[in-house]
């Protein structure tokens, strides 16, 4: 048997209690109140396991995820923000290669984290091969996280300009597209700091922290958790959930 608990914190009254389900171990044990995927208990000192979410029986062909993935493309070019102008300042000469490129981490930002476009591009790619190999399932499945991923990147963007309730939307719809995305929570936290809700933004970080949170270094730069920081609710998750240098 293992400890299993529901990570949907805010929406679900069962994740909030912190409630223990003592379940064989599976894939595809869901909380009996929600329905979301539940995943293994944390113990105090240790980073949540990433996992993936549990592949769903799918009823629909490979014509409705060519479509899916069309929308999605077009959607994300109606309402991707602005490029930023180009600076006039000259590059200066580049320096000599290094032996070996360390792995890219997401984006840090003074309002949020933006998921790594490289890894993105990849969930891309994944469901284009998996679609023409036959695999409609796996090909949805990347595909959502492929939507989700950019819909966090406009929320930031959002985030930056103010526009708090487009961001809200915008981090609503990459939730219901990956679940397990651990930066839908973290940047929903850095949004409630930014309403006044102190006690939902701690649920939204913890939450996020379940996930499997890992940025915990580009956490110490976001701007927008210093009011969090002198408080002792949000140094006691650090304290659980950070991992030891």
């Amino acid at each position: 048997m293992t400890q299993y608990h529901c990570p949907a914190l805010v929406d679900c009254p069962r994740a909030d209690a912190r409630e223990l389900f003592d379940l064989p171990t599976a894939s595809d044990n869901k909380c009996p109140t929600c329905q979301s995927p539940l995943v293994p208990a944390v113990q105090p000192g240790t980073a949540a396991p990433a996992g993936g979410s549990s592949k769903k029986t799918l009823l629909a062909g490979g014509g409705a995820v060519v479509l899916a993935l069309a929308a999605a493309g077009a959607w994300y070019l109606s309402h991707r923000p602005a490029a930023a102008p180009a600076s006039a300042t000259a590059a200066a000469p580049a320096a000599a290669a290094p032996a070996a490129t360390p792995p890219a981490e997401p984006a840090a930002a003074s309002h949020g984290i933006v998921p790594d476009a490289a890894e993105t591009a990849a969930l891309k790619r994944q469901g284009e091969t998996q679609l023409v190999s036959g695999a409609a399932g796996d090909a949805e499945l990347a595909s959502s996280k492929a939507a989700a991923n950019e819909l966090i990147k406009l929320a930031v963007a959002k985030l930056a300009q103010g526009k708090l309730e487009d961001a809200e939307k915008d981090l609503l719809a990459a939730k219901e597209k990956d679940q397990r995305q651990s930066l839908v929570n973290y940047n929903l936290g850095v949004l409630r700091v930014r309403q006044n809700r102190t006690d939902d933004a701690l649920k939204e970080l913890e939450a996020s922290f379940m996930k499997g949170f890992p940025y915990f270094d580009q956490l110490a730069q976001d701007s927008d958790l210093a009011p969090l920081r002198k408080d002792a609710r949000f140094a006691a998750l650090l304290k659980r959930y950070q991992p030891a240098k």
